[in-house]
Formats: structure tokens, sequence, C-alpha cells
């Protein structure tokens, strides 16, 4: 349904006209402008006003309220467009109906809508009776809320059965409950006035019984039998109160199992309570595990040996060990380069033989002789004294050398180079193993460490419930802790199997009457010797009553014994039907009550859902959950939080959350098309909620009408704003 023109005369609206479009309309008016009786006045054309309806709380009624303040009638025209056809409605008021007066005709031909009355409007262009539709898609500022509603709660429950919309809970367990009433309450009731009336019987009787002490034979008689009678009725009794106390001790054993299993339930489920949640338990116990498989971290490896330094490189750096060699191979060749000269006595007798050889000379042509002679001598001597200078300094640089092989500890001259380059490799060698050395212990620490870590988050997540220092003592908490676990769902399955017995037997019980204490023993008797024995007694009874009926013309006054024992036992009988009447009526409200309990938890899954979808979206995620009572009472949280009733939310966020229900029972519940009424709704949203708000209105304009009426501008502005 669309609605297209709307024309009032209602309230302070006098023929003013309203001009609709399809989707999302912003209406804003300024306060006091109109806008709730604009809202007022479409409920009014829909479905008409109530003329029964009475001042509540100091609020007056709609035919008051909305009198036109210029003091004419109510009147209003409604155009709109349903199943593809344009539609004209039209109300005027008579002298005591204020828009009794219902027309509806075609726009286009005039002819009018077949079937369509001023009581069926509303529900048939809508298809909810009017409580639905106030309850969902007509939502004011003041009334966001989502209050309980026969009508409602039909419809939400036709969602989930058959679709009969005839009954709810509420009427039925109202129209019970007086049934229930009126059978008894406190004192009153045909309960009450049946045991009065009884009771007058009883004291006729007991008027009549003194009347026969004038027959003291057939009274005396009629005593004996009369207590013969009671020790039959005292026996049957008797055996009905023994078994009414067998089956209630069996019953008792069977309950007392049942709280016992309770007992032990709520024990265990109390140790539960004090522990992590189970899955959270689950993973730490394999993190326990995989921690107590991990091998043992091998101790840190010894860094290498560096290898000996030979005397020749101390303190040579590795770059200049080739260089070193090399001017140790130059200074070993210089050490030994010098050749041995001769300074012994063949040597100066060579240079005395020299010399004499030289004198023979200068005699033949020189007369100096002796002077050449010890020129000669002191020649030889010279040449002698250096000789022996040489080979000790050439003595030395041997041992110099010498010195240096051993340095080189005694590798030969040729060898020093490749000496210097065997410790240079042996000393990157020990360089590159220092370095593997280091990276396997910086491995194998940060392994340990990470190993500490996790070993530290279990211990501390396990000291928050038992005492534990150690991965082991913590995997024996952890199944500790999932034992009680197992122990509390042994425990709760043991009790429900507890309670279906104790169930299973109460039904088949039934109602265990209250009957006193046997006061004789009867073990020995059973039911049909006492039934037999008491209708023999009350057989002679009969007889001896018969002949009191003789006196019978003295104490009409008292009424017929017979009639009045007759009434006693209808009386008896009503009571006894009274009783199971009452007793039926609990059961039924009993049973009413656990198939309501079943219903809500059919219908309220799919309204839980949608509202929860609903105000995720309302609240940008913040809020991911909602949950309804059966009395229309929303509660909310955020993910992984508890939930919080809505008079905890701040006042924007139970706004929102009672949009989201509304919007939901909305799509529930109406048709695709039925418009939806905003009277200042969004009064209490920020800038950010609003923003949200415009933005779900919107998509949801895509299938329904929606009139958004405000006292605002900002509305206009975020939607001008997100285009």
């Amino acid at each position: 349904m669309k609605l297209l023109r709307i024309t009032a005369t209602f309230g302070r609206l006098e023929q003013e006209t309203l001009t609709l479009t399809e989707g999302l309309n912003i209406l804003q008016m300024p306060n006091e402008a109109g806008k709730s009786t604009w809202a007022e006045f479409l409920l009014a054309m829909l479905y008409g006003v109530d003329t029964s309806e009475r001042e509540r709380a100091g609020v007056p009624p709609v035919k008051a309220k909305y009198q036109p303040w210029s003091g004419r009638a109510m009147a209003g025209v409604l155009e709109l467009e349903h199943a593809g056809r344009r539609i004209t409605i039209t109300r005027t008021s008579t002298t005591r109906v204020p828009l009794g007066v219902f027309s509806a005709v075609y726009t286009d031909s005039g002819l009018p809508v077949e079937g369509m009355t001023g009581a069926n409007c509303g529900e048939m262009l809508l298809g909810v009776p009017k409580s639905v539709y106030q309850r969902s898609a007509f939502v004011r500022q003041s009334g966001l809320g989502l209050t309980p509603d026969d009508a409602l709660e039909a419809r939400l429950s036709a969602l989930v059965t058959t679709g009969d919309e005839s009954v709810s809970f509420a009427a039925a367990d109202k129209r019970l409950l007086a049934w229930q009433n009126r059978v008894q309450y406190n004192k009153t009731g045909l309960i009450p006035d049946a045991g009065r009336e009884l009771a007058a019987v009883d004291s006729a009787l007991a008027a009549l019984a003194g009347e026969h002490e004038k027959n003291l034979a057939l009274r005396a008689q009629l005593q004996a039998l009369q207590t013969q009678q009671r020790d039959c009725e005292e026996e049957l009794r008797a055996l009905h109160a023994m078994e009414a106390q067998r089956k209630k001790a069996q019953l008792y054993d069977a309950k007392r199992a049942a709280m016992q299993a309770a007992n032990r339930e709520n024990a265990a489920a109390a140790v539960c309570a004090r522990l992590p949640r189970e899955d959270a338990l689950a993973a730490l116990s394999q993190e326990a595990a995989a921690l107590l498989s991990l091998p043992e971290i091998e101790p840190a490896a010894a860094g290498p040996e560096p290898p000996a330094c030979p005397q020749a490189f101390s303190g040579v750096d590795e770059e200049r060990l080739l260089d070193k060699a090399q001017r140790d191979t130059r200074e070993f060749d210089r050490l030994t380069a010098k050749k041995h000269r001769p300074a012994g006595p063949l040597w100066v007798l060579a240079v005395l033989l020299t010399g004499l050889g030289a004198a023979g000379w200068f005699v033949l042509h020189e007369p100096l002789l002796p002077a050449a002679f010890a020129l000669a001598a002191i020649a030889c001597a010279a040449a002698a004294l250096i000789n022996t200078a040489h080979n000790r300094r050439r003595e030395a640089e041997l041992s110099e050398a010498q010195s240096l092989l051993a340095l080189y500890e005694n590798h030969r001259r040729d060898e020093f180079y490749a000496f210097a380059v065997q410790y240079r490799d042996a000393l990157r060698a020990w360089r590159a193993a220092c370095e593997a050395a280091n990276a396997q212990n910086a491995t194998r620490d940060a392994e340990s460490r990470l190993r500490a870590e996790r070993t530290a988050a279990l211990l501390g997540s396990v000291r928050m419930f038992a005492e534990a220092g150690t991965v082991r003592e913590a995997q024996a908490a952890i199944g500790s802790a999932l034992a009680a676990y197992r122990a509390w769902h042994d425990a709760r399955q043991t009790a429900q199997q507890a309670r279906t017995r104790y169930d299973a037997l109460a039904q088949a019980l039934g109602e265990i009457p209250e009957l006193p204490a046997p006061a004789r023993d009867v073990s020995g008797l059973t039911l049909g010797q006492a039934e037999d024995a008491l209708a023999r007694t009350q057989a002679l009874a009969a007889a001896v009553r018969s002949q009191l009926d003789q006196s019978r013309g003295r104490l009409e006054q008292f009424g017929s014994e017979a009639e009045l024992l007759e009434k006693k036992q209808a009386l008896t009988q009503r009571l006894d039907a009274l009783n199971e009447r009452r007793e039926a009526l609990a059961l039924a409200r009993q049973t009413l009550s656990q198939a309501n309990a079943a219903l809500a938890e059919r219908f309220s899954p799919r309204l839980v859902r949608e509202a929860s979808a609903i105000f995720s979206e309302l609240t940008g995620g913040r809020y991911a959950r909602v949950q309804l009572s059966r009395q229309m009472e929303p509660e909310a949280a955020q993910p992984d939080a508890a939930m919080h009733r809505a008079r905890f939310l701040s006042g924007g966020t139970a706004d929102e959350l009672y949009l989201s229900v509304r919007l939901a029972v909305c799509r529930l519940l109406l048709p695709e098309d039925a418009p939806i009424l905003l009277d200042d709704a969004l009064v209490m949203f920020d800038d950010d909620r609003l923003r949200l708000a415009l933005h779900l209105l919107r998509c949801e304009a895509e299938t329904r009408q929606i009139l958004l009426f405000t006292c605002q501008s900002r509305e206009k502005r975020c939607l001008s704003a997100d285009g």
C-alpha cells in the first residue's frame, strides 16, 4: 500500500493537506505543528476512532483529544494506492460517532471497493488489526517500546503454527483464571458454597438423629449398624490411606532421588563455575601436552678452541701472515748467505810464504828486506783478524737463522710461506666454527625463550584456578578441571533421568488424595472384602431405617433422611466434581504455560535473528545479539559480553534497540508494502546513530513507504550529505 495524499480536519489541523511520495518521506515540522496529530489522524482514517475508549492516567481518549479546534466535526480524505489501483477513503462524523461515516471508492471509476467497511478498512489494507499495527509500524518517540498485546501475540504465534490467530496465551490464561476463581477464590466460589450447603445438610441429619431417640431400640440397633458401618468405612479408609501412603512413599523416593541428583548437579555446576570454560581448558590441555612432548633443549655448545699460534706469528694480524713469512724467508736467506773464511795456522803459513816470496823479490830488487818482511807480517796478522771477525759474525747469523727455524717449528726455509698459509686457513676455519656455534646457540636461546614464554602463559592461565609450578603440575590441574566438567555432565544427565523418572511416576500415579494415617491394622484385609462388608452393613442399616419411616410424619419438619442423605451425596459428588474441575483448571493453566513457553522457543529465534541483524546495523556492529522475552522485554549484548536490559543502556542505544524490535516485527508480521510511521523516533540519536538509522530506513523504504515526522532539519542534511 502507498499513501498519496491526506486531507484532515482533526485536532489543530483544519482542512490541511499532506502530499506524500513513495519511499522515505522526511516530514519536517516545528514543535506544536501537528506531527503527532497527522500520525494519529492516519491511524484513525485506517481503523476508525474507538468510541469506547476512556481517559486513562490523565490522558484523554482520541475522540476528545483530537476534537477540531475550530469546533467543526472530524473529517478527512485519504488517497492511496493498493493492489495497483488508486482508492479514495473518506470519513466524516455524526453527532455521536466521530469519523463514523465511511466511504471507500476507486478513484478512477468512483465505484465502491468491494467488501471494505469502516471496521475492516485498516486490516483489509494492511493485513493486521489495529493493535498489531500500533505495536509494530506506528512508532512514537514516547512509545518506542513494544508492549504485549493479545492480537500481536496471536499473530506472532501464527508464524510458527498453523496460522490460527483466533486465540492467544494471555487471553486463554485469563479465561482459565476466571473459571478457576469462579470455582474457588479464598472463601468464595462454588466449592465454599457447596461446602456450606453440605454442612447445613449434616446439621439437619444430626437433628434428625436426635429425633430418633424416641425409638431407642431401633435407634440402638441403627447405632450399632452405623458403628459397624463406620468401622467398615474406617477400614476402607485405612485401606485407601495405606494405598495412598504406598504411592506417596514411592513418589517420595523418586522425588528424593531427583532432588539428590539435582543437588549433585548443582554442586558439580558450582565447582565448574569457578573454572574456565571447558573449551578453554581443552585448549590449555593441548598446550600442556604440546609442551611436555617437546624434546629437552641441548646445553649451549662450547665455542671451538682457537688454533695454537706459532711463535713466528705471535702478535701478527691475519692479513700480514704471508708478508711476515716472506720477510722471514728473505731474512733467513740473508743470515745464511755468508761463506766461511780461513783464519787458522795454515792460513797464516800461506800468508808467511807469500810474505817470504815477496821478501825475496824485494831482496832481489830492493835492499830493504827487513822492512818488507815486517810489512808482510803485519799484513798477515791483519788479514787473520779480519777473517776471524767475519767467521764470528757468520756463526752468530747462523745461530739466529736456527732460532728463526725454531720459531717456525723447525720447518724448512721453503715451507715458511706454506706454514703461514696453513695457520691463516686454520684461523679462518676457527672463526667460521665460532660463527656457526654462535648461530646454533642463538637458535637454542630463541627456542628456550619461546618455550619459557609458552610455559609462563600456561602456568599463568592455570594459576587462575589451581596451584601449579611446573607444566606437568599444570597438566594435572587441567585434567582435574576437565574431570570436574565431565562429572558435571554426568551429574546433569543423571539429574535429568531422575526428573524424568519422577515425572513419569507422578503422571502414572495421578493425583494422590490427602488421607489421614490408618487408625487400625488392616494388613490382612483386602479392598474387596472391606467393600463387601460395608455394603452388607449399609444394607442392614437401610432395613432399620425403613422401620423408622413410620415416625417420618413426626420428623417431616426436618425433611426426609433419605433426601438429606441424597442431597449430601449429591453435594459430596458436586464437591468432588468441583475439586476435580479446580485441579483440571490448574493443570490446564500449567499445561498452557508450558505450551506457551515451547511456542516462545519456536517463534522467538526468528524475531531475535531479525532484530539482532537490524540492531547490529543500527549500532555499526557494536551490538550483535538481541533477546526478547514473551512479554516483549528486549535485552542486548555486545560481542562476547553479557546481556543487558534496555533500561541499563543509554537513551540513544535503548531507542535503537526498541526501533530494531519494531522493524523486526514489521518485517515478520506486516505486508512488504505496509507503510511505517515514525513520530520523532530518532530525536535521541546522535549524528552517527542518525546516519546509520537513516541508511537503514532508506534501505527499508525500497519496499515500503516510510513517513518520518521530525522537528529537526538534520535528517535532511544527513541524507543530502550521504547523497
